[in-house]
């Protein structure tokens, strides 16, 4: 996790020259954030008595605050993700802590299955494209994983949906279709990167941004898409905690899930975590009976273990350099079944 930049603070959090520093417990370490005079945003050791303070590298970008804590000589380029590259009124950041490991966290981002059941809101309702089955299709690459998901509509044509894997933790998907089928009138690449805390808790930002220039995001737009994921203003508590969280059982309505809703509990955000959360801190893998569906989940630790591999050897792993995910091409499309859906997606996709 050293070898690559990870999001420390929102820039938000820090909204002035000279202002008060904040806490921030990063990679198991705690350490303290504060921007300088110029405006230049530092990262340092927490003091202790008998040990030296010792300072990070830090950059500016997308609405964040990046630190690299690995070794000076193995200083990747900043990041150059979509949402990085954007202007301001284009994208929106959200910050939510997670009470668990943040693996157990990504590996159901990068599921595209379970979105059929799980975020299933109306159950009645046949013309949602996502609750269609679905199967899942993909390769490993140099950043990580590339695929789709492709879900047979039952009228000769097939939904697809393209995700992608960016080491260490980030998952993107596209949207440009509602859940009908409709086109949006914003679309949008959305993604989500998880930051260790420590073992068993963890940071999770959520983006997104418009992919056309001319139809930047709307304060409107805003507000109803986090709403809908559980994540707008009204949903938080201090510390960037949800209100709908373990501890009162993620106010899950039980009226609703018995009526319409798979998991009664409202915000697609909300119901990822809840079952995320209640793996408890650590997942114990040793009690999984992983299936067919799971194949990415198991491309996605072996792609891990080799990451691992490559560092104990000296080596630099995938994802760490922009050029590594400078190709990564993100759509939602309907095709008809009779046509390889990667054909399909490369007359739509677009640069993330």
């Amino acid at each position: 996790m050293r070898c690559y930049w990870q999001p420390a603070v929102l820039s938000e959090e820090l909204p002035e020259n000279d202002g008060p520093p904040v806490r921030v417990r990063l990679l198991g370490e705690d350490l303290i954030a504060f921007r300088d005079a110029e405006g230049d945003v530092l990262l340092v050791t927490e003091p202790a008595w008998n040990a030296p303070r010792k300072a990070y590298f830090t950059w500016e970008g997308g609405g964040l605050v990046w630190a690299y804590l690995g070794p000076a000589d193995a200083l990747p380029a900043p990041p150059d993700y979509g949402f990085v590259r954007v202007t301001a009124n284009r994208r929106n950041v959200v910050k939510i802590f997670q009470d668990n490991n943040w693996l157990q966290s990504l590996e159901g981002a990068i599921d595209s299955v379970h979105s059929g059941f799980l975020h299933n809101d109306d159950m009645h309702e046949k013309s949602q494209l996502r609750n269609a089955p679905a199967r899942v299709e993909f390769e490993r690459t140099v950043h990580g994983l590339a695929g789709a998901a492709i879900h047979a509509l039952g009228d000769g044509r097939n939904y697809v949906r393209a995700f992608a894997y960016i080491m260490p933790a980030h998952s993107l998907r596209v949207r440009t279709l509602g859940r009908t089928g409709v086109p949006e009138d914003i679309p949008t690449i959305s993604g989500q990167i998880w930051v260790p805390i420590d073992d068993t808790t963890s940071w999770l930002y959520n983006y997104m941004y418009a992919m056309r220039p001319e139809r930047p995001l709307t304060d409107a737009f805003v507000r109803a898409r986090n709403a809908s994921y559980g994540r707008g203003p009204d949903d938080f508590e201090s510390g960037y905690r949800l209100k709908r969280n373990r501890g009162n059982d993620y106010l899950i309505d039980r009226g609703l899930q018995r009526r319409r809703s798979f998991s009664g509990i409202k915000g697609m955000n909300t119901q990822d975590i809840a079952l995320q959360e209640c793996m408890g801190p650590v997942l114990d893998r040793s009690k999984e009976h992983l299936a067919h569906s799971d194949r990415v989940i198991i491309a996605l630790r072996k792609t891990m273990f080799d990451a691992i591999d490559t560092v104990e050897r000296g080596e630099h792993p995938g994802g760490t350099e922009p050029l590594d995910y400078a190709d990564v091409r993100l759509a939602d499309v309907i095709v008809d079944e009779r046509i390889d859906w990667k054909d399909a997606l490369k007359e739509t996709a677009c640069t993330a």
